[in-house]
């Protein structure tokens, strides 16, 4: 798989412009003071058990899930909000707010993200 580090300066540009052209904005501050119901969040959950390891939809009697992390609010494109929601990242969809997309990473450019490289790959 491509990933930032193993990238040509053109395959740099084709993310950049990516994500350039499907997130719109962080929203931190308005996530602040308007919370949601976190029943709206998708993939707030891990699907894996934090004492057995195993997937949600494996029996297990003892089943609890961890919370992601969320770190940046952003307004997402609905065709990014859907391949965030395919590869378990947070995504909440409400009225309101349309898509938007809980980063649960901070620190980095979201260009170095692993997120984008491997939603993207297709276009490399």
């Amino acid at each position: 798989m491509i990933h930032y580090g193993n990238s040509t300066q053109e395959q740099k540009e084709i993310i950049y412009s990516r994500i350039k052209s499907e997130i719109y904005c962080n929203i931190n501050d308005i996530v602040e003071g308007n919370q949601w119901d976190f029943d709206d969040l998708e993939n707030y959950y891990d699907d894996e058990c934090v004492h057995c390891g195993k997937k949600e939809e494996e029996e297990c009697e003892c089943f609890e899930a961890t919370p992601h992390e969320v770190f940046e609010w952003y307004f997402v494109s609905e065709q990014l909000a859907d391949k965030l929601y395919a590869i378990g990242q947070p995504v909440v969809r409400t009225f309101s707010f349309k898509a938007v997309w809980g980063r649960t990473c901070t620190g980095q450019s979201i260009a170095l993200d692993p997120t984008f490289w491997e939603i993207f790959q297709e276009s490399l």
